[in-house]
């Protein structure tokens, strides 16, 4: 009760506890009963707790320096502080070895002595620009500190000893808006209390003094507010309507307002803890009337909506509008006579009027935002409503075939007792009724708020949309340089030009009416944001601008948008811009050109990678274009262009070594060739490889071509033949006679050496540049920046050198580690992966980008310090990239292994029970999977990566700290990653922080659930939540600090979700990235391999189960069973039994065009529609919106149900 500030329910407590004859209690009780009097000002009880505290209390010092300041006797305060301090001496010497958050609390104690010290000052000095320092420090540490409501309380109270709350307003709204997002509404209601107490107090002051000591305008308002007081008592004891807001030096207005106005109704009194008269007897919706503060007003209409008393707020917020536009003369049915006129000059001038102005403009966003809420919410009441008869009409139905049945005469004569029963069941089926009825209404609260939004809605008819625009329209008119009104004026035309999309189509009027003010309204946003990015904003744009290319009036408005921006906003864009660059659209295309061009111009680091993916594009038109901006750069930067195709193009070749290349080439064209009947697909990749193979440079390339030069030149002839011969009479046993004679040859010998490791490049776990590009091996003192650090405001990292040898992951797809030494002597560490897309993975990086900087927004996720870690991601090509290398990381399936091997645990113990129960467990039906893996998971612990953490920590401390830092970012990263649909989370790719304990996700090749939905073990969990991942939290395991961490980080997603929207429609929609998400099945259904039956039988009889045309030594890929001498570590570490990566492959640039990205794409469409159920509750369901405590509960379930673990491949490791 003390953390939330309950204080009405403290107040008896303690009257019971003092009353009472234990002193132990009183002792024990003292301190808190001294801190809530305090913050609460009641200095009388906080003087007679500090007497009741023990001598040796650390507290008392301090409180006692505190009451001697607010009394005036600053000596004694002085030694008291001198006496706190000296006593802290030894407290905070203990806690010099620990992490600073455990010994925050003391540092703020001693910022109290500090600030007590300056308090001291404030009031002897007599100094105004000392006072104004001192005020001006205090204002600067509120930001600093954490946004802790009891800490900021304490500070308050500590300067309103020297600055009443009317003057130091500002810092009191902070304070109560902070409370109230915190969900502390008795706290933010205590603060109002005291601040309208304080305003009421000056003013009696004001007028019961010296007049000449004030201003004219101060003693006008409190003449005014005098005078209202009076009114209000006397309206107050007839219940008359509510008086009319004070006017600012003028004449009282009439108070005679119409009946409409329903809020004076409900007076809420504070009068709490023996306060009754307080503010004489004046109810606060009264008191804040009289104010002639509009923060005041802006404040308190916030808190009545977060009370949920919609009606009143909304009302009391028209009330306000009306008064303020009124008085500056303003128009918002013809906002733009008040933007030319003469009033919008005199009262920018003016400091008084200026605020209400400026007050008048967030009042007038805020009714955009309420309507928004409201015709939000009275949908979803509609649809409960709904919802709600049919459940009603199902269930009378229900009765009346029961009721039928128990009157039936053969029913009687048989059962006579059916009456009976039956009548039970109608009297339990109406109870049921009832309780399903009271379930829908929800509490008294809620219910209150349901009508108010019903009564509002009603209210504003049919012509909301408009009301919101024009209320939007009318804040950007009067504060013209307001970020959010120019954001949120452009996202309402956005999302109304959405609806004529899916219903009659946009039109020339709707693009000028809607779509052309949306453009220049996310211009205007992105050039008014002053914080570190403008991504939501500027993909906003770009979606707009790319849905309606075509259309003239969207490129000119585009145009002039980009005269204005400045350029280094449209960096973070780059691969988004890059995707259309060869968009149909001749004006658009052209825009697009000349932009990418003079950002090479100003940024030529940050824009040369992209281009040359782009210009290795297999899509004719996308490199052409590509082409024409690289060739306007290389007259500006000519030696800089040289060395990144270069850099590029190497990286590219030692990503995939020859070997490498042609196993996995041959392994997918296998089946494209027998089962999917595509002979074209295959000439066209196996032309591409053999014209490289004859462009043999390297010794690993050298060495291929000497191995299996003549039986590929052999195969090379078969295909030539083949593709001269006549389209329609081609012979297709030519291309048999290749595959037979030749290509399985070779890729049976070069699979063999695969697993034998007779490779000579592989044989080591390192690749030498020397060998396999020469160029980078001589490459230094380059031109070019290191990959992934550019930054447009700090130097340029050039690159100096490349390390000699590249090491071998052993991980299936083996990729590089690269060391590359900058130009300012350090070494940058790079994961170089081959025959993947890393596109993917970028967007990613960009998303992820974004929520960081969410949860560094709020306070809450501040505090606890919630984050994701990102890494850079550099495409090379659309099937090679750049990871950069998170240092100090490892996978937990290498730290699971380390332990198991150093604890003489075989790695896959769970994997071995199995096979000993049986040999074919993979393919038993779901109930004896079931049973089987519930035996496991009886018999062993899964205590392995809980174990290794404790190991692996130096001491206690570091150890207490990597714990909780595992739980919090495992927390951040599920409900991330759900939101993302990511699957693929096997423990290798989940890396963690040796030093921090911090999880780092790699490898975003599977999102939008595209794993839920595979044909074979589909992942039906939203993340990976195993028993070794939730043993490793320890003591509350799910619970504590995993769910509180996953409910705060869920809400500000869900608070943000316009925003997200914004970067995960561009994802859905990327033609080069999301290109085979937006497919349907039929596009890329994989032909069954083996049945069943297949499956279970073992390798030595495949060749008489598998299907006619399959060829020698083909194995089905996972998911379908592996081959007898497949790498276990490889099996263990992948999770995807499909053809995903090799589809991807092959459709990377198919369909990348004007139109296959477009909004009329239905799977697209219901992807987007997915993720937006996501970030409203609505996942589970559409006619019920989950708050965000219910929706994680869900999500947890899911993710911990071992029904849905039996499921998953056997790579996963569900066992785990």
């Amino acid at each position: 009760m003390f953390e939330s500030s309950d204080w009405d329910a403290l107040f008896p407590i303690y009257n019971h506890i003092w009353e009472g004859d234990d002193k132990l209690m009183q002792e024990a009780s003292a301190h808190v009963g001294m801190c809530f009097t305090w913050a609460m000002g009641y200095l009388e009880y906080t003087e007679y707790f500090k007497t009741r505290l023990p001598e040796d209390s650390k507290d008392k010092p301090l409180f006692t320096a505190l009451l001697h300041a607010h009394k005036g006797q600053f000596s004694e305060a002085t030694d008291y502080i001198r006496l706190a301090r000296e006593e802290m001496q030894s407290t905070l010497i203990s806690h010099i070895s620990e992490p600073y958050s455990r010994g925050y609390q003391q540092v703020f104690r001693c910022q109290m002595l500090t600030e007590l010290e300056e308090v001291i000052a404030f009031r002897t000095t007599a100094s105004d620009e000392r006072k104004a320092v001192i005020a001006k420090t205090w204002k600067q540490r509120f930001n600093c500190i954490k946004r802790d409501v009891g800490m900021w309380l304490k500070l308050m109270r500590l300067h309103s000893i020297a600055i009443r709350p009317i003057h130091d307003i500002d810092t009191w709204i902070k304070f109560i808006n902070t409370s109230r997002s915190a969900g502390q509404l008795t706290v933010a209601r205590n603060a109002i209390f005291q601040l309208l107490q304080d305003e009421a107090s000056y003013y009696h002051e004001v007028l019961t003094g010296d007049p000449n000591e004030v201003t004219p305008l101060v003693l006008s308002q409190a003449k005014n507010y005098a005078y209202l007081k009076s009114l209000a008592l006397e309206q107050q004891e007839q219940n008359a309507p509510s008086i009319t807001p004070v006017s600012f030096g003028a004449s009282i207005m009439a108070t005679n307002l119409s009946t409409s106005a329903a809020w004076e109704n409900r007076l809420y009194r504070f009068d709490k803890s023996g306060n009754s008269d307080a503010l004489n007897g004046v109810s606060l919706d009264n008191a804040i009337c009289l104010t002639a503060q509009p923060a005041l007003v802006y404040m308190y209409v916030k808190f009545k909506w977060s009370m949920k008393e919609y009606r009143d707020a909304f009302e009391m917020m028209e009330l306000f509008v009306k008064t303020y536009s009124e008085r500056i003369k303003f128009d918002k049915d013809n906002p733009s006579n008040y933007a030319n006129g003469p009033e919008a000059i005199r009262f920018s001038n003016s400091s008084e009027e200026s605020k209400t102005v400026y007050y008048l403009s967030r009042l007038y966003c805020k009714k955009a935002e309420w309507l928004i809420k409201i015709q939000q919410d009275a949908a979803h009441l509609a649809q409960k409503a709904r919802e709600k008869a049919k459940w009603r009409s199902s269930s009378a139905a229900c009765l009346n075939h029961v009721a039928y049945k128990s009157t039936s005469p053969r029913r009687r004569s048989r059962r006579p007792t059916s009456a009976k029963t039956s009548t039970g069941f109608a009297h339990r089926k109406a109870q049921a009724t009832t309780s399903a009825s009271s379930s829908f209404s929800g509490s008294s609260s809620d219910d209150q708020g349901n009508s108010d939004i019903e009564f509002l809605y009603q209210q504003q008819g049919s012509h909301i949309g408009e009301s919101i625009l024009e209320s939007y329209r009318a804040a950007t008119i009067l504060d013209s340089k307001w970020y959010k009104a120019w954001h949120s004026l452009a996202l309402q035309h956005y999302f109304e030009s959405k609806k004529y999309e899916k219903s009659a189509g946009v039109t020339s009027d709707i693009i000028e009416k809607y779509v052309v003010p949306a453009i220049h309204g996310f211009s205007r946003a992105i050039q008014l944001f002053k914080e570190d990015t403008t991504l939501q904003d500027t993909l906003r744009l770009l979606t707009v601008w790319f849905n309606y290319s075509q259309h003239e009036s969207v490129v000119q408005a585009v145009s002039e948008g980009i005269k204005f921006t400045p350029l280094q906003t449209w960096l973070q864009v780059i691969p988004q811009i890059l995707a259309r660059i060869h968009i149909k659209s001749e004006g658009t295309s052209r825009l697009i050109k000349q932009l990418l061009a003079e950002l090479g111009k100003f940024h030529p680091h940050a824009i040369l990678f992209s281009l040359y993916v782009a210009q290795r594009s297999d899509n004719l038109d996308r490199s052409n274009a590509a082409g024409e901006v690289l060739e306007d750069l290389y007259i500006l930067y000519p030696k800089l262009v040289n060395e990144t195709g270069v850099v590029s193009q190497d990286l590219i070749r030692m990503s995939m070594l020859p070997c490498e290349m042609w196993h996995e080439a041959l392994a997918d064209l296998q089946a494209c060739l027998f089962y999917e009947k595509n002979p074209e697909e295959v000439i066209k990749t196996l032309r591409i490889l053999h014209s490289q193979l004859r462009a043999a440079q390297t010794l690993p390339e050298l060495r291929f071509v000497h191995r299996f030069g003549r039986d590929l030149a052999a195969a090379e002839v078969y295909l030539e033949k083949y593709i001269a011969s006549a389209p329609f009479f081609r012979d297709g046993s030519l291309l048999n006679s290749a595959w037979n004679l030749c290509y399985e040859p070779v890729f049976r010998r070069n699979k063999e050496d695969n697993f034998k490791g007779q490779r000579v490049a592989l044989k080591s776990e390192t690749l030498s540049l020397e060998e396999c590009t020469l160029t980078l091996m001589r490459c230094s003192s380059m031109s070019l920046a290191v990959p992934g650090t550019y930054e447009p405001a700090s130097e340029i990292v050039l690159i100096d050198s490349f390390h000699r040898t590249a090491a071998i992951c052993k991980t299936k797809k083996r990729p590089r580690r690269i060391r590359i030494k900058g130009s300012d002597g350090h070494d940058y560490r790079f994961i170089l992966k081959g025959n993947e897309d890393m596109r993917q993975d970028e967007r990613a990086m960009q998303l992820f980008g974004l929520i960081k900087l969410l949860l560094s927004r709020d306070a809450e996720s501040a505090r606890r310090s919630l984050s994701i870690e990102q890494f850079p991601v550099i495409p090379l090509s659309s099937s090679c990239g750049l990871a950069g290398f998170y240092p100090n990381c490892e996978n937990l399936h290498d730290i699971i292994c380390d332990y198991r091997v150093t604890n003489d645990i075989a790695q896959y113990y769970e994997v071995a029970m199995a096979e000993s129960y049986s040999k074919d467990w993979e393919y038993l039906s779901f109930s004896e999977k079931y049973e089987l893996y519930k035996l496991i998971w009886n018999q062993t612990s899964g205590d392995d990566l809980k174990c290794a953490l404790w190991y692996k920590a130096p001491s206690a401390e570091e150890w207490l700290m990597r714990r909780t830092n595992y739980t919090r970012s495992t927390a951040v990263m599920s409900m991330t990653g759900y939101i993302l649909g990511l699957g693929d989370r096997h423990m290798a790719n989940m890396m963690m922080h040796e030093r921090t304990g911090k999880i780092v996700h790699i490898d975003f090749g599977d999102c939008f659930e595209i794993a839920a939905h595979r044909e074979q073990f589909p992942e039906n969990i939203p993340f990976r939540l195993t028993r070794m991942i939730t043993n490793a939290m320890e003591l509350g395991t799910i619970e504590g600090t995993f769910k509180f961490s996953a409910n705060h980080t869920m809400r500000v997603l869900r608070a943000n979700q316009e925003s997200l929207m914004a970067v995960l429609e561009a994802f859905v929609f990327d033609p080069l990235v999301s290109w085979y998400f937006i497919q349907e099945p039929s596009v890329y259904s994989e032909p069954e391999v083996a049945t069943t039956s297949h499956r279970r039988t073992n390798s030595s009889t495949a060749s008489s189960t598998t299907p006619i045309g399959t060829p020698p030594g083909y194995y089905p890929r996972r998911g379908q069973g592996y081959p007898p001498n497949a790498n276990m570590e490889d099996i263990m570490c992948g999770s995807r039994p499909d053809e995903t990566n090799r589809l991807k492959s092959r459709i990377k640039d198919e369909g990348a065009d004007d139109g296959s990205w477009q909004f009329g794409n239905p799977k697209a469409s219901r992807i987007v529609s997915r993720i937006h159920d996501k970030l409203v509750g609505a996942d589970f369901g559409p006619h019920r919106h989950l708050d965000v405590a219910e929706q994680v509960e869900k999500l947890i379930e899911q993710a911990t149900a071992r029904e849905n673990l039996v499921g998953l491949f056997v790579g996963w490791m569900p066992l785990w």
